[in-house]
Order: structure tokens, then C-alpha cells, then sequence
């Protein structure tokens, strides 16, 4: 399909838009558990020195994965599970049509194979006859119809159910307006699954990987209601089994040896709760815990530069990327954000490698666009270098006097907001800087607590204060470029915070999502990307103009010890341990 009417095009549009014991060794364990929350409990640091390993720890028979989280899961319910720590569990119990590979490639799991209809609006999946539920009973495309529908009903206001709004009255049901009979979701069969779509989208298999789309069992939600996931009333479907769970201090998961996929190689994965980073890395060091995946901003920063200098410690060290955009943003509706020159100077004139000059962002990989470099679509041709003096030369362009109102464009300080924390605090101080040193521009920095700044930038025309910039890390729903570019920036999302506007982009990534050719979809992705940052090889047919300006593409160091082997990292899922073993 190469051509769209407008009409066509306007339906894509609109529907975009909307769019985690084993009997043997139970007292090993339990010993484990005990000194484990009396050293958690107060706090006290272990030197990086201590590398001291417990002999009790050494039979690799017993296949025990020891590691913590940084808070308990809120709910372990797929279909309405937010928070890190819920998502972390269900990923190990849970699995959906579609998984993600570490190199963020689609694979099957639930659904053997797929099928997509010409005009890309029908999606047709086989689900394979020998994946069961913990129960016994067989995993049919009637659970996904149940799952999906009840995602979607507003009676469960499940936070996700929007990533389901590409299916044929999904957003109808969800407000209200439509009965779930006319919803594009209809099992043809016990094994094939249809799902029509309002328009051909090409990253609809990306949203059946997340896990927002992993179903539950009908007859167990309907006979326990809330107190299905309950542990006696449990039923999964994953590689592992919760197993045990008490509350505030340790969760226990099971290898699940009926898991369709093979059981895993581990037997036991305990999950112990530790206050902060700091407790984390401590019983690390006391060789109470196999690995620091509990935070998502990995181990504490300041503590990075004594673990690089101990020898043995600095060879358990893995920087994992994570599938993250730190950036500015800026408000193109007001000036002197609705200036494209004003935008690309602060581009410039941002050293973003003098930047990592500190603990906290030291490991962070610079961006020069938005999409990560393992997204489709990424090109290192685009964007722009630190360049003071171009820089300076464009500010100067961008203030000459053209009409009354410009004598005043960059006179009085800009506007800059930040969530709290001390690792924003010291990029915006550090931008701040470079910005009155290279630009002699003024800024002045606004910290706000959670809450505040995040209720502030979804409503930043409506904001009491001026707010000309606002730091900002963009985390996807799914891995696919359009995540980015189309949610992100097309002026017509309301994820578009910087009001940024411009006709060509807008087309490019609206069109993109049609084309099943990856070719194409790069070709029109690329072009975009350089309309709104640049390209250095032809700076004069794309100069920029840079609604945002992107920083950082984010990652974490994690601690993992030598007999942890077959751990791949995931830059989107996060920890994943179905192919993890113990080899000591």
C-alpha cells in the first residue's frame, strides 16, 4: 500500500492518537531470610571490601536465584499492574502471544505464528495446543477475548487499557459508549484469535509483547473476583510460580516444570525487600543476594567510582542499556520557545559530554536524537555537535528585531522545570550553566515534587507560572520508533507537551506506520527525525528545529555474580530469569 486517500489517513490518525523454596534446603533458606532482614532492617553498610560468601550458598543442585526489589508488587494482576515492581513479577509468571527478544525483536510465544490481512487491519493469530494454565487447563484464544475485553471496561479502569484503542471500538467500550460485542476482538476458535484494527498499524505484534496484553484465567477471576490473584487462588501461566509471600519481607517463585517453553533451569527465586539502593548493594557484598536488579536506576552512583577500584567487585559490573530518552522540552507556543532558532542555539550550546562530568550521569550514553540506538530508524548522521560559536551565531540571527515584540525575545530569564531529585538537580544546574557561559542567557530553575511537575507539563499552556523548558525522560509503552516520534511529537497527540507543529513531520510518521516494509518505514522515520533534529552530512536541507533537545539515552549498572550464568539483559522488560542457571 503506497498511497492513502485523505480520508483514509485522517482515520489512522485519529486512531493513533487515542491509540516474577524448594522443599530441599528449606532451612538454608529460611537462615538466609533471617540474617537477610536483620542486616536490611538496620541499615548498616558493608564495606566494598567484604566479599565474604556464604558456604551454604554453594550447592548449584539447588538452583536458588537470591536477589531484592526495591518495593512490594501492587498488584499482580496483568491487566491492571503500573508500577516496576509488578511488572518485574508478572514478566516471571506471566506470558502473552508475542515476547520480546533482547534485541527487541518480535518472536512467538503464546501464538505460534500470525497472520496479516492485506489492507493491514485484520490480525489473525494461532495459538499453539500445548501452552497451559498452572491448573491444567489449556490456554485458549477465549482467555485472550476475556483478558483484553476486561482491560478495556471502564468498571476496571485499568491504567493501560489505552494501548488497546488501535483495536475497532476499543476507546467506544472503554468510555462507555459501546457494547464489548462490537469490539475487534473475537476468538474464531479455541486457537485462532482475530483482531481488527480501526487502521493498519505495523507495531501492533510490539503491544502483544507488553505486559498489559498477557491474559488471565476467566473461570478464576470470575469465581474469586478481586481476590483471584490471592496465592491459594492463583493460576499463571509462565515459566515460573509464586510459590510464597510475606508480605513487606521476601516473595518466593517456583520453577513452573509444566511451563510449555521447557521449565526453567532455576528452581527457587527469592525476592527479599530492601529499603534503598544502599541495603541492596550492602547484602550484595555479604553474598546474601546473587544480583542488584532491584532498582531501576541500578546501583547507587556515588558508590560507582569505590566499585571500579576494587578488582574483584569491578568484575561482577554490567552496564545495561534501558530503552529510555532523557531530553529538554521545550514550549513552542510561547516565546521565545516558539523560535526554531532560539531552540537549535540551546541545542548547541548544551556540552552534553561535559555534562556526564559527574557520578550520576557519568555511564549515560548522549543523544543527539530521540529514538535510542536500539530502535528502528536510529541514524548516528542525525542531529547536531556542541558548536559554542555557531551557536552564538544563531542566536544572534534569531534576535534580531523583525517587529515590536522582538526587541524583547531572550530579555528576561527562562523559565526551567524539574522533578525533584538529586541527580536532576545537578544536569539542569550544570545546563543552566553552560547556557549563561556560552549564550549569556538566564535561567531560572523550578523544582517541583512529583506530582506537581507532572500535572504541570500534561497541562503546561494551562500552568499559572511561564514554563519555557522542562526536563523529562521518555519511557515507552512498547519499543517501536513510532513511540517516540508519532506519540511524542506529532502535533496532534496530546502527548505532544512542546506544541510543536510541523506539516511535514506530521505526514511522515502517519504514514509510517502503514508500510509493513521495514525499508520504507526506516526511509520515512529517518527523514522525520532529521525535519525535527538535524543532519549533520546536509545541515542546509535539514537544520532542525528542535521542539526538544535530547540529552541522554538511559541506562543502569547492576552488580551479578560469576555463577549467575544465561542472564540477557532486556533494554524494555526489564529482568527476565527463565534462562538463568546456577553454575558454581
Amino acid at each position: 500500500m503506497n498511497k492513502l486517500n485523505k480520508i483514509f489517513k485522517i482515520s489512522i490518525l485519529i486512531c493513533l492518537i487515542v491509540s516474577f523454596l524448594s522443599f530441599v534446603g528449606c532451612a538454608q533458606i529460611e537462615k538466609i531470610r533471617k540474617d537477610f532482614l536483620k542486616e536490611a532492617k538496620t541499615g548498616k553498610e558493608i564495606p566494598l571490601e567484604s566479599t565474604k560468601i556464604s558456604e551454604e550458598l554453594k550447592l548449584e543442585s539447588e538452583q536458588i536465584l537470591n536477589l531484592c526489589f526495591n518495593e512490594e508488587p501492587l498488584t499482580i494482576d496483568p491487566n491492571l499492574a503500573n508500577s516496576r515492581a509488578s511488572i518485574n513479577i508478572i514478566n516471571q509468571i506471566f506470558v502473552g502471544l508475542t515476547k520480546l527478544e533482547p534485541d527487541l525483536s518480535v518472536s512467538p510465544c503464546i501464538a505460534e505464528n500470525w497472520e496479516i490481512s492485506d489492507d493491514g487491519t485484520i490480525i489473525t493469530f494461532t495459538i499453539r495446543e500445548d501452552a497451559y494454565w498452572t491448573n491444567g487447563d489449556n490456554i485458549t484464544a477465549h482467555d485472550f477475548v476475556y483478558s483484553w475485553k476486561r482491560t478495556l471496561s471502564p468498571e476496571i479502569n485499568s491504567p493501560h487499557a489505552y494501548l488497546f484503542f488501535d483495536i475497532e471500538g476499543a476507546k467506544e467500550f472503554n468510555k462507555g459508549e459501546l457494547d464489548s460485542d462490537a469490539l475487534g476482538i473475537e476468538a474464531k476458535s479455541d486457537n485462532v484469535l482475530e483482531i481488527k484494527l480501526k487502521g493498519p498499524v505495523n507495531y501492533f505484534t510490539y503491544i502483544t509483547s507488553t505486559w498489559i496484553t498477557k491474559p488471565v484465567p476467566e473461570s478464576v477471576v470470575e469465581k474469586y473476583k478481586e481476590n483471584w490473584t490471592n496465592i491459594k487462588n492463583l493460576v499463571t501461566n509462565g515459566p515460573f510460580i509464586l510459590k510464597n509471600w510475606e508480605h513487606d519481607e521476601k516473595i518466593v517463585l517456583k520453577a513452573n516444570p509444566n511451563y510449555f517453553e521447557g521449565s526453567p533451569k532455576l528452581n527457587t527465586i527469592n525476592i527479599f525487600l530492601c529499603k534503598d539502593k544502599y541495603t541492596e548493594l550492602s547484602v550484595y557484598e555479604e553474598g546474601k543476594i546473587d544480583g542488584t536488579w532491584g532498582w531501576q536506576s541500578g546501583i547507587p552512583s556515588d558508590k560507582l567510582e569505590e566499585i571500579i577500584s576494587t578488582p574483584l567487585i569491578k568484575s561482577q559490573l554490567l552496564t545495561e542499556p534501558r530503552i529510555s530518552t532523557y531530553y529538554i522540552g521545550f514550549n513552542t507556543r510561547h516565546e521565545p520557545g516558539n523560535n526554531p532558532l532560539i531552540r537549535k542555539a540551546i541545542a548547541l550550546a548544551i556540552n552534553k559530554n561535559e555534562l556526564k562530568n559527574n557520578i550520576f550521569w557519568k555511564n549515560q550514553t548522549v543523544a543527539n536524537q530521540f529514538t535510542p540506538s536500539q530502535v528502528l530508524g536510529h541514524d548516528e548522521t542525525i542531529g547536531i555537535d556542541f558548536d559554542v560559536e555557531k551557536a552564538k551565531k544563531i542566536l544572534v540571527e534569531a534576535l534580531q528585531p523583525t517587529d515590536e515584540s522582538s526587541n524583547n525575545k531572550g530579555n528576561r530569564p527562562l523559565k526551567f522545570v524539574y522533578e525533584e531529585s538529586e541527580e536532576n538537580e545537578i544536569l539542569v544546574k550544570s545546563i543552566k550553566s553552560m547556557l549563561s557561559k556560552n549564550l549569556n542567557l538566564e535561567v531560572d530553575l523550578i523544582e517541583m515534587d512529583s506530582e506537581t511537575y507532572f500535572d504541570t507539563i500534561h497541562d503546561i499552556y494551562g500552568s499559572t507560572i511561564v514554563i519555557d523548558m522542562y526536563l523529562m525522560e521518555k519511557i515507552p509503552d512498547y519499543p517501536h520508533v513510532s513511540n517516540w516520534l508519532f506519540i511524542e511529537l506529532h502535533s496532534r497527540s496530546p502527548n505532544n507537551y512542546t506544541g510543536w507543529k510541523n506539516d511535514e513531520f506530521d505526514e511522515l510518521v502517519t504514514n509510517a506506520v502503514i508500510f509493513d516494509d521495514l525499508d520504507k518505514q526506516v526511509e520515512l522515520y529517518k527523514k522525520a527525525s532529521k525535519i525535527a533534529f538535524g543532519d549533520k552530512s546536509d545541515e542546509d536541507k535539514y537544520p532542525g528545529e528542535f521542539p526538544i533537545v535530547p540529552l541522554y539515552y538511559g541506562s543502569r549498572n547492576i552488580l551479578i555474580r560469576p555463577w549467575v550464568k544465561g542472564y540477557q539483559s532486556n533494554p524494555f522488560t526489564g529482568p527476565y530469569f527463565y534462562t538463568v542457571w546456577i553454575e558454581k
